[in-house]
């Protein structure tokens, strides 16, 4: 039963070449949108590519979806940390999503979070003028050491050395 709708917006080069496709094909834009997401686009098709795309996306393509389909397009897009509609555009046009493990960035993520407590507790302090000068280069430091250690773990991901 198909009783949940997804919209995605489009540029007007988009739209009219989906509408294209499903006319060739001789089916409904829903069909076709079914049909490639069923196969989650792991098959390449013959899609014409897309030279020149609008930044402003302005067109919808609206279909329908059973409950199973929604929640695995749903899970698949928050697995990406993509929108719906990014995943679906994506997905569609053949192009490629990297999937980002956040999970391992969760001790530099509470370390920042730590220092900009700090850094806001000495701004207070400063605007209050209970103190004058100070000394950052601690700080600044520390907010280095955090990027280099997330530089070094999202290119020991793309190597595949860490999930």
């Amino acid at each position: 039963m198909k009783n949940c709708k997804l919209e995605v917006r489009v540029s007007e080069k988009e739209k009219e070449m989906f509408l294209a496709m499903a006319k060739q094909e001789g089916t409904t834009t829903s069909v076709l949108l079914r049909k490639m997401i069923r196969e989650v686009i792991g098959e390449e098709k013959d899609i014409p590519e897309i030279i020149e795309v609008d930044k402003q996306k302005k067109n919808r393509i609206q279909f329908r979806l059973s409950n199973a389909e929604y929640l695995k397009i749903t899970a698949l897009a928050e697995k990406a940390n993509l929108t719906i509609s990014e995943y679906i555009r994506k997905r569609s046009l053949n192009e490629e999503i990297k999937i980002v493990h956040i999970t391992a960035l969760k001790e530099f993520v509470f370390q920042l979070r730590k220092l900009g407590t700090n850094i806001n507790h000495l701004t207070q302090l400063a605007n209050a003028g209970r103190i004058y000068a100070l000394e950052l280069s601690s700080t600044e430091q520390g907010i280095k050491e955090i990027w280099k250690s997330i530089n070094r773990l999202l290119e020991q991901q793309q190597k595949g050395e860490v999930d």
